[in-house]
């Protein structure tokens, strides 16, 4: 499916966990139309699909952290149920054609976030400094978060 000069990462959604289940259902939709123009008239060759996927939302019900790949996946949300459901869609219908990469990053922050999301504690946080606002964050006490620069995720190496 894909050619050797050929790799896609996919790193559009949209949605948050405040997202309504109807629009990550359409944010569902929309990868999986994209995967079957793929699958059915993408180019041939070696090549691989990148899927920027969740930790957060795949592993929020998840016990014992640190995560890895093998830890089985718990959502709690249904922005966590939607972006499993992505990483399955995506492995299914590119199985048999090319290379699948699930990319579970955890907080990427960095600049052109869009701030309008209300996602991303880094944006919000130098958001509420700027604009002298106060700022709800509303998360588990034991939650623990790591992060990312956008930059850095998305470096080749």
């Amino acid at each position: 499916m894909c050619s050797s000069d050929l790799a896609i990462a996919w790193a559009a959604g949209a949605g948050t966990v405040g997202s309504t289940e109807d629009s990550l259902e359409r944010e569902t939709a929309t990868l999986g139309g994209f995967l079957e123009a793929l699958r059915e008239g993408g180019p041939t060759g070696p090549g691989a699909f990148l899927l920027a996927s969740s930790a957060g939302g795949v592993h929020a019900g998840s016990a014992h952290p640190p995560f890895d790949e093998v830890t089985p996946a718990h959502p709690i949300s249904a922005y966590g149920d939607a972006k499993l459901a992505q990483e399955r869609l995506a492995a299914s219908l590119l199985a048999d054609r090319c290379p699948t990469v699930v990319a579970r990053f955890s907080n990427v922050y960095g600049p052109d976030q869009n701030l309008a999301k209300a996602q991303g504690l880094i944006s919000q946080l130098a958001l509420a400094a700027v604009s002298r606002q106060p700022v709800n964050i509303y998360v588990p006490l034991q939650t623990i978060r790591d992060y990312v620069y956008a930059s850095d995720a998305g470096a080749s190496r």
